[in-house]
């Protein structure tokens, strides 16, 4: 056969192919494109105002395309579609659905390398198999056994604040409640003592922190996509440190744990003095009873769940410290539930304490609304699906807006201003489900939503009982970032004054 003709024939099918593919994107292109949005460049997208910001600003630059845009609007990222969304019954339609599971790019890069295929970052069928090994883990009945490690490392806390307190100056407790979150996590999660609330900073917060800025710096700046670029930048000397820090320290703990437990079983012993089961032994357990769970799986769900469990609690706690410290009406409230709840004794908190701070659970939920821990979900679209008169095609992203939901002014009038009794029964009749939405909904809820409410009550029962709280910054100078947490960007700065009361006993 003449190979000029061979030739010519491959030609013609690569253009045919390179033809089909151009037809399918320029199809993509413009169905996302009918969405409306910031202007788009070539390459760039519509980065070029985040390109260009200070962390500080992103957030704000989010609001302006919301008032915008809003409540659905898209962004290109390098030829990559991200469709907002925020409002409820939107959110809704992708939450529910069954097929639409996969999170989106946004968790790739250092995230993925760091949590691997945990519970976060994994799909499909290791996915589902995961969440129904794991659910007994969060048993009510294994959580109540968790409540005197939340009780007594807040009071470990408490006693470092006494020394600054009474001092009209500001502490910042950011600081402070990721210390004592860091203690819980790991006595909880792995059954070590961290003690980092006697040590100071922690080489695995530190490391922590460092994964979650890169990883967004990576998604928003279009050269940093490229690995092999990045490898050769000080963001990938940086996160190659960092994941070494954070994964030699999650092995290191699972080594020895399960040594220990070889040994004892070897020799017919048990643990002795040993109250509860931790997380990590609960895995172990289970992996022994089901030997697919490999040591590579043990460390990424536990990786998955100290991330988890003390950063977005950190956050969380911080925040409601401090927006308590704002409404000296709300927190008098509080502390007199805990006066009806204790009154004179200085015994620390009980699961069954817990269960009766009614008015707590309101403040936290409004806490939770005005800074939600976690500010945004996404998923990958895997198969087209409408949502309110817009088709979003297959290959795009939605990022699920919660900060934004919670603003919506149909279920949340004024919605900056701080309103726990937005939450009493009668006011939530009319609300909808997908509204306020703190630890996601449907399918890919947050496992551990009900080990994290718990130890927020523990910590701001706690200190209510012990000190008086005040805020000097008003909210609207209370300048965060919304990365795969949101955080304050200058700390959490609060006034603390010893309580001389009925509860002196817990001074």
């Amino acid at each position: 056969m003449d190979i000029s003709k061979i030739f010519l024939a491959i030609i013609v099918i690569l253009i045919i192919y390179a033809f089909d593919k151009f037809l399918k994107w320029r199809k993509f292109v413009n169905t996302v494109n009918r969405i409306p949005g910031p202007k788009s460049y070539p390459i760039i997208g519509t980065m070029w105002e985040t390109m260009r910001a200070n962390r500080d600003e992103i957030l704000e630059i989010q609001k302006k395309h919301s008032a915008l845009y809003g409540p659905i609007y898209r962004y290109w990222l390098m030829g990559f579609a991200d469709i907002k969304l925020e409002r409820a019954e939107h959110v809704e339609k992708i939450l529910k659905s069954t097929t639409i599971i996969r999170k989106s790019q946004f968790y790739d890069y250092e995230f993925r390398k760091w949590l691997g295929n945990g519970l976060i970052t994994s799909t499909g069928e290791q996915w589902h198999l995961h969440r129904k090994f794991l659910t007994p883990t969060f048993h009510f009945s294994i959580l109540e056994g968790f409540c005197d490690v939340f009780a007594e490392k807040c009071q470990i806390m408490v006693e470092k604040l006494k020394k600054v307190a009474d001092t009209g100056e500001t502490v910042e407790i950011f600081d402070y409640v990721h210390r004592c979150a860091l203690d819980i996590i790991c006595e909880t999660a792995m059954g070590i003592q961290m003690n980092a609330q006697e040590t100071g900073k922690s080489e695995y917060t530190e490391a922590i922190k460092e994964i979650c800025t890169i990883n967004t710096k990576r998604f928003l700046t279009p050269l940093l996509r490229f690995e092999w670029i990045f490898a050769l930048t000080s963001y990938g000397a940086r996160s190659r440190k960092a994941l070494k820090t954070l994964n030699d320290f999650t092995e290191k703990v699972i080594k020895e744990r399960k040594a220990l437990r070889k040994e004892l079983s070897n020799s017919g012993e048990t643990e002795t003095g040993k109250k509860r089961k931790m997380f990590l032994d609960l895995v172990l357990d289970e992996t022994e009873k089901r030997p697919f769970f490999t040591d590579q799986d043990i460390r990424e769900e536990v990786d998955t769940f100290m991330f988890a469990g003390h950063d977005t609690t950190t956050a969380a706690m911080s925040f409601a410290l401090y927006l308590i410290g704002l409404h000296p009406e709300v927190q008098e409230k509080l502390y007199q539930e805990q006066l009806d709840i204790f009154g004179d004794s200085t015994e620390l908190a009980t699961y069954k304490n817990l269960s009766e701070m009614k008015y707590m659970d309101m403040v936290i939920k409004e806490c939770l609304r005005i800074f939600p821990s976690v500010p945004k979900v996404s998923r990958r679209v895997t198969e087209e699906v409408e949502v309110g008169g817009y088709t979003i095609p297959v290959g795009a992203s939605v990022s699920l807006w919660i900060y934004g939901c919670s603003r919506d002014e149909r279920y949340f009038p004024n919605p900056e201003k701080f309103d726990p009794d937005r939450f009493l029964p009668e006011n939530k009749k009319n609300l909808h489900p997908y509204a306020f939405i703190p630890f996601s909904a449907g399918l890919r809820n947050c496992i551990g939503q009900r080990f994290a409410q718990l130890e927020e009550k523990v910590m701001l029962s706690t200190m209510i009982r012990n000190f008086k709280i005040t805020s000097p910054i008003p909210l609207k100078d209370m300048k965060v970032i919304q990365e795969i947490v949101t955080r304050p960007i200058n700390g959490v700065h609060i006034i603390l004054e010893k309580r001389q009361s009925s509860t002196k006993g817990l001074n």
